[in-house]
């Protein structure tokens, strides 16, 4: 048992929702990327566990929290691993899907969920900004910014990938439009990658953190998003690896497949 001097807080998101804040727990195993259940008003939400510390419990207010009340799930398979593209030898466009961390994928490019300014953020857009290194941020000021569904492109710099694809996914407010910027992004990033001679590319799940988009129908239409443009382009070899944060995101891309009758080969095929 951790000493009772200290005090663990967690910080977490609502699923389904952008609110964000803090509670505590006396469970010394839970993990960023668990799912908790917390207090919410009169009802108890689910939470994904974004941020874990631990306090000196005589330096921390513990009765300003209220408490997590158990543990759902853990996270399984966290994505800190390498993938390399370049071993592929796919005779045709492809979609594949792994846990892997996108700041160690070796390929042609990988994709930010970058926001307006294109200045660096938080989540997938820190993590990107710190493994490629200053000249990033100072190539990225050159750009003025980004639409929400479009995309520019940089070098890489420090990260594997040659180049970074930055697009800005829409902030999620359960109107028709959401489905079509998210659309517009993946496709834009695609288009981008083309008129720049680049075969292979690494995806993120686009607004499924802070922008709060709900994960399962964000990896619907990223899959129907890249599916589409691969039929639409296929004089042209194009390699996309979607990249999974943990398994849940890897399971809701699964899912999808499983249930997909629409006639796209490249869907049918994702994964494989």
């Amino acid at each position: 048992m951790m000493p009772s001097a200290e005090v663990i807080v967690c910080k977490v998101n609502i699923i389904d929702s952008k609110y964000v804040d803090s509670y505590l727990t006396t469970n010394k195993n839970i993990n960023i990327g668990d799912l908790v259940m917390v207090p919410v008003g009169p009802l108890n939400k689910e939470a994904r566990v974004i941020n874990v510390r631990v306090y000196p419990q005589n330096c921390f207010p513990k009765n300003s929290l209220g408490s997590i009340l158990y543990k759902i799930k853990s996270t399984t398979k966290v994505a800190t691993g390498e993938y390399d593209m370049t071993n592929n030898t796919h005779k045709k466009s492809t979609i594949d899907i792994e846990v892997c961390d996108i700041t160690k994928v070796q390929c042609d490019a990988i994709v930010n969920a970058a926001n307006k300014s294109l200045l660096g953020g938080g989540g997938v857009d820190g993590a990107i900004h710190r493994v490629a290194g200053p000249k990033l941020l100072e190539e990225c000021r050159t750009l003025h910014g980004c639409e929400t569904g479009q995309a520019k492109i940089t070098k890489g710099y420090n990260l594997p990938a040659k180049y970074v694809i930055h697009t800005v996914g829409p902030i999620y407010s359960d109107s028709p439009n959401d489905a079509k910027m998210l659309t517009e992004c993946y496709q834009n990033s695609l288009a981008v990658a083309r008129e720049n001679n680049l075969h292979t590319i690494a995806f993120v799940a686009i607004s499924t953190g802070v922008y709060g988009y709900p994960l399962e129908d964000a990896c619907e239409v990223a899959l129907v998003a890249v599916g589409d443009w691969l039929k639409k382009n296929e004089d042209y070899h194009m390699e996309v690896l979607m990249t999974c944060f943990d398994d849940e995101v890897y399971d809701e891309y699964e899912d999808f497949i499983d249930v997909y009758d629409d006639g796209n080969d490249y869907i049918y095929d994702a994964g494989y």
